[in-house]
């Protein structure tokens, strides 16, 4: 019986690294999106002010995430060997390519957002089940955040009538 609990154990602590991996990874993506938008929208003081305290958000949870991956596995540096790993629904996106369409750039950040609730969702709960609860109130933590982003993504600044006339 002990035999068993240790290999779930183990099971339950891959399945949590592999989900921070997946988060750290999703945190890029924003941290690019976010990127992209305040780019976008330089001349709008008070929607690039707004932009640039989420990606300030984005940064600092990614170097959470590290944490949480330091504290788990030991070392918690994420490389692009480890990224192999990674499905291809949550590797980093390649940086912007020519012809991408801006339509696709400004509704690829809302889908993220939403994206990134459901992983935190996920990680909390294996966190909690595993016993790795400071990883546990990390993640909670950074849901919070997640979702006062999506609200401010559902805002009048995402509508199309909005973005076609700028």
């Amino acid at each position: 019986m002990f035999e068993m609990r240790k290999v779930t154990m183990v099971d339950q602590r891959q399945n949590l690294l592999h989900q921070l991996r997946g988060a750290y990874a999703l945190e890029q993506n924003v941290e690019r999106s976010l990127r992209w938008f305040n780019d976008r929208h330089a001349g709008q003081a008070a929607l690039v002010s707004t932009g640039q305290e989420y990606l300030k958000q984005t940064l600092a949870q990614q170097q959470l995430l590290g944490k949480c991956l330091h504290r788990i596995e030991g070392d918690g540096q994420i490389t692009q060997s480890e990224n192999v790993n990674l499905p291809a629904d949550i590797l980093p996106a390649p940086p912007a390519q020519p012809g991408v369409g801006n339509v696709d750039k400004l509704f690829r950040l809302p889908s993220l957002t939403l994206e990134g609730i459901d992983t935190y969702t996920s990680c909390i709960a294996t966190a909690e089940s595993g016993g790795f609860f400071e990883t546990k109130f990390t993640c909670e933590g950074i849901l919070v955040q997640k979702f006062a982003l999506s609200a401010w993504l559902s805002g009048d600044n995402f509508s199309m009538a909005n973005y076609c006339r700028r």
